[in-house]
């Protein structure tokens, strides 16, 4: 039972640790790698508190994402980490890298470009 071992104080000291060097608040959930004690459902195991890992990480960083407003960031894991549906991955859409701050977009990459620049910024 080493997962229900101190890990109120743990997870004191990390949440202590992340504000001190980093100055942010962040949630922090419980994960077990020694797994061969821990019960199976599909893909997840059971930890003893009965919270299914990783999705209980997965169900946190979501949160974050949404309660930040990080619409961008909140899409990307979302489709990272589904995997309720087969996908296959195909370019439906190709732009070249190019440097916003020093070269000029093209009506399009500049659309891109705000909507991008807005989303990671937390806003619409």
């Amino acid at each position: 039972k080493r997962f229900t071992k101190n890990f109120a104080l743990k997870k004191k000291i990390v949440k202590d640790t992340l504000f001190k060097l980093l100055h942010v608040q962040a949630p922090v959930v419980a994960l077990e790698n020694d797994i061969e004690h821990l019960e199976a459902d599909g893909t997840f195991t059971i930890l003893p508190d009965g919270n299914k890992q990783p999705q209980n990480l997965i169900r946190q960083c979501t949160e974050v994402l949404k309660s930040n407003g990080d619409l961008y960031g909140h899409l990307i894991f979302d489709e990272a980490f589904n995997t309720g549906l087969e996908r296959k991955i195909s370019i439906g859409f190709h732009v070249d890298a190019k440097d916003a701050s020093t070269e000029k977009l093209s009506k399009e990459e500049n659309e891109f470009h705000v909507v991008i620049t807005r989303a990671m910024a937390g806003g619409q």
